[in-house]
């Protein structure tokens, strides 16, 4: 069967569905849950770690962190100032 797809990221097509199964990510039933139905921290991180792999893999994406002024810089900033008026408006 072949399935076609027209979403595309980065440019290049992404298939309809990619199934994940737990033991892929590495989850464990014990510590990774906060209950049935939902990850806790630990189980989030496998998830992020498992997906920024599969992009690295799979997509030729390029890493905007180390250049100056970008997105999380400037939201970091914009957080840093609003953190700073609550404090100086609390006193």
């Amino acid at each position: 069967m072949t399935l076609k797809s027209d979403v595309h990221i980065a440019g290049q097509p992404v298939p309809p569905h990619r199934n994940i199964h737990a033991d892929e990510i590495g989850f464990d039933g014990n510590t990774d849950f906060a209950d049935e139905g939902y990850l806790n921290t630990c189980g989030s991180n496998k998830v992020a770690d498992f997906l920024r792999e599969y992009l690295i893999e799979n997509y030729n994406l390029t890493d905007y962190r180390s250049k100056e002024g970008n997105l999380w810089e400037r939201a970091q900033q914009r957080s840093d100032k609003r953190i700073l008026i609550s404090i100086v408006s609390t006193r």
